[in-house]
């Protein structure tokens, strides 16, 4: 079967691929679309809001919203939290 991101099937896949469960896997991304996705399939979140946009309305919101990269490393050791 084919499939293209957001198909969950993609996602699971990567879960697979590194042999772990879905829930122990945190995607990281700027795009609303793949924390949609990702977050569908069972994934943990982190998005990249770098332009300071309101996330999409018809999706599941991310674990953890940062507005830089250098903010997530300290964030990965707590528990999910959104932050702006």
């Amino acid at each position: 079967m084919r499939a293209y991101k957001p198909h969950p099937a993609v996602y699971r896949l990567a879960a697979e691929k590194l042999a772990q469960p879905i829930d122990r896997i945190r995607l990281v991304s700027s795009n609303p679309f793949d924390i949609i996705g990702a977050s569908e399939a069972g994934m943990r979140t982190a998005w990249a809001n770098r332009a300071a946009r309101p996330f999409d309305t018809l999706g599941t919101e991310p674990d953890i919203t940062v507005t830089s990269l250098t903010e997530l490393p300290a964030l990965l050791d707590e528990p999910d939290q959104e932050t702006t």
